[in-house]
């Protein structure tokens, strides 16, 4: 009777551990699927990415070139349905000249629409030459951004006179921290904070900046702000400086240590004479993820 017993345990057993066998293997398979859309369209955003082509003015010397890869992807379900998309940065002798999104937005089950933003970062008058798409819903129009293309300003720069570079860097970092800000939505005018990602998107450092930062003010994982830090050599000291760059149409507000200091408005569409280009619902990407 006791062996009976226990082999009717033992098959009790063995039959609950087979049943749940698939319930457990069901979230990682639909998660890897998942991931891999993702990939497949990232990898294709990236493709088009290198598409785009900008040159300075008057003599470009040295080149615009497209960093190798993306500096961040990136997801919102705040959103659109689906939307995933690629910021990416072309710059010039390892200085930000041009800052760029691609991102879509899923509209069936095979289909997803393309939206492209770009902000030019440069001192410099900048000419693009834009890819060419597959039915676009109207032509792009020219991007013909206006030079210099950010304004940049002075922050208090406290204790980096001294500071060894390790220690710049560090402190920086901090001084992004002292920037909050705020996107409003247009249907409702209600204001949602924006969240500083913990790691710059972007280092670099040029014969006249020790240190310099890309940081980025996030809806989701989103970029929807753009701030851009240099530490610069000045005689025997530093100085630091900011400068904005703004990666949504919708109105923004920025505030320094809660004080109020800047605020954009809504921007235009499908106008490429300003220093941010906003082209949304461009043209379809069919079977984009696969």
């Amino acid at each position: 009777m006791r062996i009976r017993l226990l082999i009717l345990a033992l098959l009790a057993t063995t039959l609950s551990t087979v049943a749940c066998v698939p319930l457990v293997a069901q979230e990682p398979e639909n998660s890897s699927s998942d991931e891999n859309d993702d990939t497949a369209l990232q990898q294709r955003l990236a493709g088009l990415a290198a598409e785009f082509q900008f040159t300075a003015l008057p003599d470009d010397q040295p080149p615009i070139l497209i960093s190798e890869t993306p500096l961040l992807s990136y997801t919102n379900p705040i959103r659109a349905q689906g939307q995933v998309g690629s910021i990416f940065l072309w710059t010039r002798d390892k200085r930000p000249a041009v800052i760029g999104s691609l991102w879509t937005f899923r509209i069936n089950d095979d289909s997803r629409r393309l939206s492209i933003e770009l902000h030019s970062l440069s001192q410099n008058e900048i000419q693009a030459k834009l890819p060419t798409l597959e039915n676009p819903r109207r032509p792009l129009p020219d991007f013909r951004p206006p030079a210099p293309a950010i304004t940049w300003a002075p922050l208090s720069s406290a204790g980096l006179r001294s500071a060894s570079p390790a220690q710049v860097r560090s402190k920086i970092r901090r001084n992004a921290e002292r920037f909050s800000a705020e996107v409003i939505d247009p249907q409702t005018g209600n204001a949602q904070a924006l969240r500083l990602l913990p790691k710059p998107l972007y280092e670099f450092k040029t014969d006249d900046v020790v240190y310099g930062a890309i940081c980025a003010f996030v809806l989701a994982t989103d970029p929807e702000l753009i701030v851009i830090l240099e530490a610069r050599k000045s005689g025997n000291s530093i100085e630091l400086h900011y400068a904005f760059a703004r990666m949504t149409g919708r109105q923004l507000k920025v505030k320094i240590e809660g004080e109020d200091t800047l605020s954009f408005d809504r921007a235009p569409v499908w106008d490429g004479n300003h220093a941010y280009y906003f082209c949304p619902n461009v043209t379809s990407l069919v079977d984009a993820n696969k």
